[in-house]
């Protein structure tokens, strides 16, 4: 094979890589806890070392994260998960993401990779603030799409 035609290849392989892993994918997701109230999320680069958040389309989003629910449990989840910009990873099992709100407030979103992401818990951890001390935990029903 010729020198020009290995690079050619190389080249598509890398933009056809790049484009799969630039794809959105929008979640939706129901916590078992709080039951008919939803948050939304959308990620690019989902399974990848370069994984992120992508903004939300509403005016009223204050961040990656959002809900249009008032029940104030899960106001106070999404805003934590919102803290310092939602902090996605890739990890073995599947999607983290961590919430670090004022420093002391903390919330680990994981999604299950083998159940297609639409599998996982949330967690969280409440140090300061009102009620010092107070832990959450609920596992989490996603629908994902593109």
């Amino acid at each position: 094979m010729r020198l020009s035609a290995i690079v050619l290849l190389v080249t598509g392989l890398w933009a056809a890589s790049a484009s799969a892993n630039s794809v959105e994918r929008k979640f939706v997701c129901e916590l078992t806890r709080i039951p008919t109230q939803v948050f939304t999320f959308s990620v690019k680069g989902l399974g990848t070392e370069g994984v992120e958040l992508a903004p939300q389309n509403s005016p009223k989003a204050e961040g990656p994260v959002f809900t249009r629910s008032r029940n104030t449990t899960l106001r106070l989840l999404v805003e934590t998960l919102n803290g310092q910009g939602g902090d996605p990873r890739t990890i073995r099992k599947g999607l983290h993401l961590f919430g670090d709100d004022v420093g002391c407030n903390f919330a680990d979103l994981v999604l299950y990779k083998n159940s297609g992401y639409r599998l996982g818990y949330l967690s969280a951890r409440y140090v300061c603030g009102g009620n010092p001390n107070e832990s959450f935990y609920s596992t989490v029903r996603c629908s994902v799409s593109r």
